[in-house]
C-alpha cells in the first residue's frame, strides 16, 4: 500500500513478515550476485561493481530493518544499537 501524504512524501504499508522475508532474501542474494559480477573479464570494473552492488544491498537491508523497528516485536531495539543486535533478534523471531 502506498498513500500520498503531501509535500512530496508517501506513506507505505508493509507487513512484518514481508520485511523479515525480504531482509532474509536480500541477505542471501547479495553474495550470490557479488560472486557473479566478480567473474567479469575486466577485473577493475568487477571490483567496482562488486562494491557498488554490496552498498546498494546494504542500503536496502538497512532501510527494511529501520521499518521493522516500527513493529512491536522490534520496539525494544529502538533503544539499543539496532545494527549490532538486529540479526540476533531476527533469528529468535524466525
Amino acid at each position: 500500500m502506498v498513500e500520498r501524504i503531501g509535500n512530496g512524501m508517501v506513506k507505505i504499508g508493509v507487513t512484518q513478515e514481508a520485511l523479515e522475508e525480504g531482509i532474509d532474501g536480500l541477505t542471501q542474494l547479495k553474495p550470490v550476485l557479488q560472486a557473479v559480477v566478480s567473474r567479469q573479464q575486466d577485473k577493475k570494473q568487477a571490483a567496482i561493481d562488486y562494491a557498488e552492488l554490496g552498498q546498494h544491498f546494504d542500503t536496502a537491508i538497512d532501510a527494511m530493518t529501520i521499518l521493522l523497528l516500527g513493529f512491536p516485536d522490534y520496539q525494544e531495539m529502538q533503544h539499543r544499537d539496532w545494527k549490532d543486535n538486529f540479526m540476533e533478534r531476527f533469528v529468535q523471531l524466525n
